[in-house]
């Protein structure tokens, strides 16, 4: 069983800001940035672990060959984290 969850807050969708596209230039480069922005947070080691998927707007899981066809302007992008179970 999963303990915890109830703390984490709902997942969200955040428009991608125009001025950050560059950056995004790649799901690497992506990569890069998650690792700055939750060195402090809770949450680091999955991120430094690649323990998360990045969905558009349509739902569907963003990879690195569709990284620039699908991270645009004002899309709308989602973080999920991966939890993975343990064998018993």
């Amino acid at each position: 069983m999963v303990t915890g969850l109830s703390q984490l807050p709902k997942p969200q969708s955040t428009a991608v800001p125009d001025g950050y596209l560059f950056v995004l230039t790649s799901r690497q480069t992506f990569h890069d940035v998650l690792e700055i922005m939750f060195r402090k947070w809770p949450g680091y080691k999955r991120v430094t672990a690649r323990d998360y998927e990045i969905e558009g707007q349509e739902g569907q899981v963003i990879i690195q060959s569709g990284w620039q066809d699908k991270i645009l302007p004002g899309v709308k992008i989602a973080m999920n984290i991966l939890l993975r179970q343990s064998p018993s």
